[in-house]
């Protein structure tokens, strides 16, 4: 007898209380029924843990016209706007609920933030005035993966090229079982 659909059933949790029990039954009776039916949770459960790990895995992935970019720019021969950005880094791992960047010195002219997750979908844009130095992004609210932020100058006679550099929150979380 072909119990595939009984035992799908089972592992789903799909069977009323009376075919439930008698399910149980007969695996207490029958060995081979058992066996095939932990076989198949184990199937089933090391599928999900899969697509599970690869979900996780694309939350973090390069996304590859920013990383192009970013090498673009680093080539460049003009003045960048990164010369005067300390902190965030590169590939910085955010902890904490703030995101801060610090600049070498107050900014002489306003740029433009932006933050983009890898998936290119704008999470955050704000403009920061001339005469900062330091500032802090509430990134709470952010999921898990690999994000992009880009500086930008305003002022069309400000011809410093842009940064964009990545960060991520949540990468190697422990908690994610």
């Amino acid at each position: 007898m072909d119990y595939t659909v009984l035992i799908r059933d089972y592992l789903l949790g799909n069977l009323d209380d009376d075919t439930h029990s008698h399910f149980e039954q007969m695996l207490q009776r029958d060995k081979k029924l058992l066996n095939v039916t932990l076989l198949q949770k184990l199937i089933v459960k090391n599928y999900d843990e899969i697509i599970e790990d690869e979900l996780y895995a694309k939350l973090f992935e390069p996304d590859k016209s920013y990383e192009e970019h970013m090498s673009a720019i680093m080539k460049g021969s003009g003045e960048r706007v990164d010369e005067i950005v300390l902190s965030p880094t590169n590939e910085f791992n955010c902890i904490d609920d703030d995101l801060e960047f610090k600049f070498k010195s107050p900014l002489e002219s306003p740029l433009a933030l932006t933050i983009e997750n890898n998936q290119q979908e704008v999470k955050f844009e704000i403009e920061i005035p001339a005469g900062e130095q330091q500032f802090s992004i509430d990134v709470s609210y952010f999921s898990i993966g690999r994000f992009y932020w880009t500086l930008e100058p305003i002022e069309a006679t400000d011809e410093r090229e842009p940064v964009i550099r990545s960060f991520v929150i949540g990468k190697g979380w422990e908690a994610r079982i």
